[in-house]
């Protein structure tokens, strides 16, 4: 039985005040090899060759494409007007996409290997599909999108990336990661990418090939797109070349290691996992290409993508045709038509912040924003939740398990509360939603306020709940004149009840989440608090920097943008 406790005198609303929100930054994996499985029935016979392009010496032979891997569903965050960046630095890094395999001149004959350069390019185009994934990031980096006109009209997604941005862009990234010690970064580098280069390539065999065979003619942006070629998206690296021969040259000896396709034109390289392929997308692209998509120039420019370390875009509804279905799956793709997504990562010395925003999709009815709820909190939360409509969610969520059969199951378990589901449920939970944690490795505690349409009820669902529950925690709980508050100690609650707390105020809050007060869905995380909380001595090296995390979303009529914020100092 749990140490439940009827309701505390001195009931007092909650009054909300607005607060905000912010994202977290990409990671560099590093290089990586190994061959990728091929299946029969692939044609390697190359398509007509387009005037002015010319072929990289690559012996071919009949390897099959790999199937094209799945890609994340459109699923997005709630409702709420659109977020705007805080008071930071007007410069951003700019990104853009995928690069090609490391570069691997043979020191010893030994096989060829076709996987590490395809693991890793199919891997950042399947991400590029579902909208960002790490992997992407670090595949793709850059800003002001150019190669978007040397890839096909109808690719379904593309991220670019800028490996030399404007000098102040360069250097905010560059003293970002510093401020990581497991990072090894170079300051004072060219590039962006010369500034990166050990974290990228950690193994010293593989970034002596980068080095020898691609770093002499590699230009300023690289880009990964998904090209649809028969039923199959194949993935293309569209790289800028300073110098044709060299760009050959280095290829050429790549594929004698890991065999794939390349086709030099006029200042860019398209490179595939073949020869064909190759040909075809740089054909294709000459024909037409992606930058003469209005919609896909709105949709980049929506996410600040000009000034982003890494831009990417996708069609899901194009993208989801390609996808190869098991049987018995019911994938409805008409929910997806016209739903688009497009992203751009931009940092300043001490915040990086990764916008996603999706176009398109038909959001949930809006609740108001939750921010002003989340900023009312005690000054010490270490970690605060603001979800609203959850009720919404609940009802949602209840109709998803009876289509799937496991409704009755949630029936028979809360049987015993004599609870009308999933009503009861969404009354508790209520329209609008806030969870804190607080406290010390001594004494944590905990709290929920919630708003709902229905008070008296919400009260009672939550004393049955508790009266049966089988739990040694204590929670007391009272009722607000919009809802219900329950937390782990009276003190607590009281501070809770009080919303008095001032946590929007807080320098970490503003700067993780700037646009909470416009957001239905707020995650804050002060980490140094958490650290606190957890009472552990021995935090990785690499975590001790990050101040706050944030994460905002939030919806203006068919438009959904989510922020993720990482802050260091």
């Amino acid at each position: 039985m749990s140490n439940y406790q009827p309701e505390s005198s001195g009931d007092r609303p909650i009054q909300p005040t607005p607060g905000q929100g912010f994202p977290p930054p990409p990671q560099y994996p590093g290089y990586q090899t190994g061959p990728v499985p091929q299946q029969p029935g692939h044609q390697t016979g190359p398509p007509p060759q387009q005037p002015g392009y010319q072929t990289g010496p690559v012996p071919q032979q009949p390897y099959p494409t790999q199937p094209y891997p799945p890609n994340a569903g459109p699923g997005y965050p709630p409702p709420g007007p659109g977020a705007t960046y805080g008071p930071y630095p007007s410069e951003y890094l700019a990104a853009g996409p995928g690069f090609p395999p490391g570069p691997p001149p043979p020191v010893a004959p030994r096989p060829r290997r076709r996987g590490a350069l395809w693991v890793a390019v199919g891997a950042a185009t399947v991400v590029a599909l579902g909208a960002a994934s790490v992997a992407a990031y670090t595949l793709m980096s850059g800003s002001g999108t150019t190669l978007d006109k040397k890839v096909p009209a109808d690719t379904v997604a593309y991220a670019e990336v800028n490996l030399d941005p404007p000098a102040g862009q360069k250097v905010a990234a560059l003293r970002y990661l510093k401020h990581f010690p497991g990072v090894t970064v170079r300051e004072d580098a060219n590039t962006l990418l010369d500034g990166l280069l050990e974290e990228i390539f950690p193994n010293a065999e593989d970034r002596q090939k980068f080095v020898q065979n691609v770093q002499p003619w590699l230009g300023k942006h690289v880009a990964v797109a998904g090209d649809p070629q028969g039923d199959k998206v194949q993935a293309v690296v569209v790289a800028e070349t300073t110098d044709a021969n060299a760009t050959r040259s280095g290829l050429t000896a790549l594929a004698k290691e890991q065999e794939f396709g390349f086709v030099v034109g006029d200042g860019t390289v398209t490179i595939a996992e073949t020869q064909a392929i190759a040909q075809q997308a740089a054909a294709d692209a000459a024909k037409a290409s992606l930058s003469a998509n209005g919609t896909y120039r709105n949709d980049v420019k929506a996410v600040g993508g000009d000034g982003g370390v890494i831009t990417g875009w996708a069609s899901l509804a194009e993208a989801a045709k390609y996808i190869p279905q098991a049987s018995g799956t019911d994938v409805n793709l008409d929910q997806l038509k016209g739903t688009r997504i497009a992203l751009s990562l931009h940092f300043t010395d001490t915040v990086a912040d990764l916008t996603v925003k999706t176009f398109g999709a038909k959001p949930p009815r809006s609740a108001g924003g939750v921010g002003d709820r989340v900023g009312r909190l005690p000054d010490d939360t270490a970690v605060a939740v603001g979800i609203s409509g959850g009720d919404q969610l609940v009802r949602q969520a209840y109709d998803a398990m009876k289509k799937a059969g496991l409704a009755e199951e949630l029936d028979d378990a809360l049987r015993g509360y004599d609870l009308r589901v999933p009503d009861d449920l969404a009354i508790l939970v209520g329209s609008q939603t806030v969870v804190a944690v607080a406290g010390d490795a001594n004494n944590p505690v905990f709290g929920v306020v919630t708003k709902t349409s229905d008070p008296a009820r919400a009260k009672t669902v939550a004393e049955r709940l508790l009266s049966k529950a089988d739990s040694d925690v204590t929670v007391v709980q009272q009722r607000t004149p919009d809802g219900l508050a329950l937390a782990s100690s009276q003190d607590y609650l009281s501070k809770l009840v009080a919303g008095q707390g001032g946590l929007g105020n807080s320098d970490r809050f503003r700067k993780a989440v700037p646009d909470a007060g416009s957001s239905q869905y707020v995650i804050y995380v002060d980490v140094q608090r958490v650290i606190a909380l957890a009472g552990e001595e021995d935090v990785p090296a690499d975590v001790r920097p990050v101040q706050s995390v944030g994460f905002t979303a939030s919806s203006q009529g068919d438009t959904s943008t989510m922020h993720l914020r990482v802050i260091v100092g």
